[in-house]
C-alpha cells in the first residue's frame, strides 16, 4: 500500500479520494465532499466496462475493490459519516481520468494538484521537474538527451509524444 501511494505521487495515474475531498472542501465543506464522494459511489459513478475502478487499499483489510454494495454493507452496519468518511470513502483509489471527470461535474478545479499543471501569468505551465531529474541520472549514464526525454514522454503529462519529448528537451537546458 505504501509503495503504491508513492509510486502514485510520482506517476500520478491513480489518486486518492481524500485527496479529492481536501480539494472539494476548501470550496465546499469537507463532510459535503465525503457525501458526494459517497453518493457518487452508491451511484455507480466509478464503474467503467461493468468492474468498479476504485481500489480500496486499506492496511487492515483484504478488500480490494469498492464497489456500491460494499459501501451500502458498511453504511448499515457502521452508519457514522466519520469513520465511513476516514477508513472506507477515503482510502479509495481512483483512476486520474475518472477524478477529472468528477470533478468537472462537480466543478473542482483540477489545474496544479491533479493535472500536474500550474497556472503562471495566464499560460499553463506542467510541472516536470522530478521527469527531468530522471532525465538528468540517464544523460550522466551516458544516454543522449534526445534519447532520455524519449523514454521519459510517456511519463509526462500532455497529448502530443512529439511536444512532451520537446518540452523535456528545453527543461532540461535550461536547468
Amino acid at each position: 500500500m505504501l509503495r503504491f501511494a508513492e509510486l502514485q505521487a510520482r506517476e500520478r495515474r491513480w489518486i486518492r479520494l481524500s485527496e479529492i475531498a481536501e480539494h472539494y472542501g476548501r470550496e465546499r465543506s469537507t463532510a459535503a465532499a465525503y457525501s458526494a464522494l459517497q453518493a457518487s459511489i452508491l451511484n455507480d459513478d466509478f464503474i467503467e466496462r461493468g468492474r468498479s475502478r476504485l481500489l480500496y487499499l486499506h492496511p487492515w483489510s483484504t478488500m480490494a475493490k469498492m464497489t456500491s454494495g460494499k459501501l451500502q454493507t458498511l453504511i448499515d452496519v457502521y452508519r457514522d459519516p466519520e469513520i465511513l468518511a476516514r477508513h472506507y470513502i477515503g482510502c479509495c483509489w481512483v483512476p486520474v481520468a475518472m477524478a477529472m471527470k468528477w470533478c468537472a461535474q462537480h466543478r473542482i478545479r483540477t489545474t496544479g494538484w491533479l493535472t500536474g499543471r500550474r497556472r503562471r501569468c495566464g499560460r499553463v505551465t506542467i510541472a516536470d521537474d522530478h521527469l527531468v531529474s530522471e532525465m538528468r541520472a540517464l544523460m550522466a549514464d551516458g544516454m543522449p538527451a534526445v534519447q532520455a526525454a524519449r523514454v521519459m514522454a510517456p511519463k509526462a503529462a500532455g497529448h502530443s509524444f512529439e511536444a512532451k519529448v520537446d518540452r523535456l528537451r528545453r527543461k532540461v537546458r535550461s536547468n
